[in-house]
Parts: C-alpha cells; structure tokens; sequence
C-alpha cells in the first residue's frame, strides 16, 4: 500500500491512536508516514524489536527485543523509548536492556503452550518482579483467556 492509501484506510476509523507493528516495522515506517497520519489527527505508536532506527516523529515507542530467541542479530540498537516489554522465560533475567532508557518496563511471561511450564514461567516472572520493582506485570490475556 501506499502511504495515501495507508491513510485513507486510516480515516475509515473512528480511532485516536494507530499502532503500527507486524513483522519489523521499522523497516517500513517513515517520517512522512508519520506526518500524514499526524495531519488526520492521529496518535502513532510504534512496537519494535529495537535493532533499528525510527523516525523521530512517533509518539510512542514499545521495544520487544528478540535477541533471547533469535540471537545476537537481533539486540536492541535503540537506546530509548517509552516502554520496554520484555517476554520472560523464567530463566534469562531481563538485565541486559537495563542500558535502554524507558519510562514504563513490563515482564511478559512466555506462553510455551505446555501449561505446567507456563505456570511455572509465570511465578517466576511474579518473583523476578517483586525483586525487580522497576518492573511490572504484562499479560497477553487472550492466551490467558483462551481466546484465539
């Protein structure tokens, strides 16, 4: 799509806020895509792996490394956002990204589809939290719930 089409879309929403993630979206958004959905009145936040630069005109960044699970590739370049969310598997502690500055970090535990290992991540995940108060709980709640 282009980027007048990618806002057309946009305007048939009764929305405030456009979240663009999918993929890496870092590897298509741009500065005057941002500015285009600006100009409809909108909020734009990005959800990133964090291993490449954004333009400087989105209002919210959420960094989702993927370097536990992908490897070194895929570390985090960005040194600043306004959140990190983090998915804990119980084992490797989230330290690593304490060089990225953020307002809000939230540990999500992994869903490994094995519900005696998934109770498990998350009591793990509630333990490294109250050890770790700058942290706080992030639930993927249709996992949770079931629903899919």
């Amino acid at each position: 799509m282009t980027e007048e089409e990618i806002v057309a879309e946009v305007m048939r929403y009764p929305v405030q806020l456009v979240v663009v993630t999918g993929g890496e979206p870092a590897l298509q958004l741009t500065e005057s895509l941002v500015d285009a959905l600006h100009g409809i009145g909108k909020t734009v936040a990005v959800e990133t792996n964090g291993t490449l630069a954004l333009p400087n005109n989105v209002d919210w960044i959420t960094i989702s490394p993927k370097d536990t699970w992908l490897g070194d590739e895929a570390v985090p370049v960005l040194g600043k956002a306004d959140e990190l969310k983090v998915v804990f598997d119980g084992e490797q502690a989230p330290s690593a990204y304490s060089n990225i500055a953020v307002a809000h970090r939230f540990l999500q535990p992994c869903d490994t589809g094995d519900a005696v290992r998934n109770a498990a991540i998350v009591q793990a995940t509630v333990e490294y939290i109250k050890e770790n108060p700058e942290w706080r709980l992030s639930m993927q709640m249709h996992k949770t719930l079931n629903i899919r």
